[in-house]
């Protein structure tokens, strides 16, 4: 049944996107996406768990997929984590003792299930973005660890927003990454108050299938 529920949740997903989208402000989305995710073109997209203050991104390509989710103020310690993944037929899969993932990738981006100890099972989404806009995947590195950004921006018109956190060499989330107001780009890099020394100003890239 789990994958009966989850294609219809696909197909649904799918129509209430294009239901909900005039043509100016569809997102930017080439054919074939799919394909190139498994290709050597980046495809990245932004979303959230249901019912919750976590977001997710991701970052595909060669097979490969790279995804974030973080938290907000309140649950950001718990809900913190990377992943870097492999996929095949469309399929992403992870489990151990605490994260357990299922998701697709489809037309209208990444469609799945996550169960976290402690929570019940949630769906998440991940989708793209209009190429305008600054939204996506920031990382970098301060002393804390691993900076990750995830930044959400509607349509260029739009005042964008951001969520990230830093996650230490063992890969528990630190301390929450505050981004410089207004966020906007500096060579293509988004600036975020470091955390740990908020007098200090960490840049982040664009995040790419190689972990900084």
């Amino acid at each position: 049944m789990f994958d009966v529920d989850l294609r219809v949740a696909i197909v649904l997903t799918a129509q209430l996107l294009i239901a909900g989208c005039d043509e100016a402000d569809a997102p930017m989305l080439d054919a074939g996406v799919i394909e190139q995710a498994t290709q050597a073109r980046l495809v990245r997209w932004v979303g959230v768990i249901e019912d919750t203050d976590v977001k997710v991104a991701a970052v595909l390509g060669k097979g490969q997929a790279r995804l974030y989710f973080c938290g907000g103020a309140a649950t950001y310690l718990t809900t913190t984590h990377w992943f870097d993944l492999a996929f095949t037929d469309e399929h992403l899969e992870y489990s151990d003792d605490t994260w357990r993932i299922h998701a697709h990738l489809t037309a209208g981006g990444v469609l799945g299930e996550v169960e976290r100890t402690g929570d019940s099972l949630r769906m998440f989404n991940a989708q793209p973005f209009e190429r305008a806009t600054i939204a996506g995947l920031y990382e970098g590195k301060a002393a804390c660890g691993r900076l990750g950004l995830i930044v959400t921006q509607a349509t260029a018109r739009d005042e964008p927003t951001a969520q990230g956190a830093c996650v230490g060499s063992a890969g528990e989330p630190t301390i929450q990454a505050i981004p410089i107001t207004p966020i906007a780009l500096e060579d293509g890099k988004v600036a975020v108050r470091t955390p740990g020394d908020e007098d200090e100003i960490s840049l982040l890239q664009a995040a790419t299938l190689e972990p900084l």
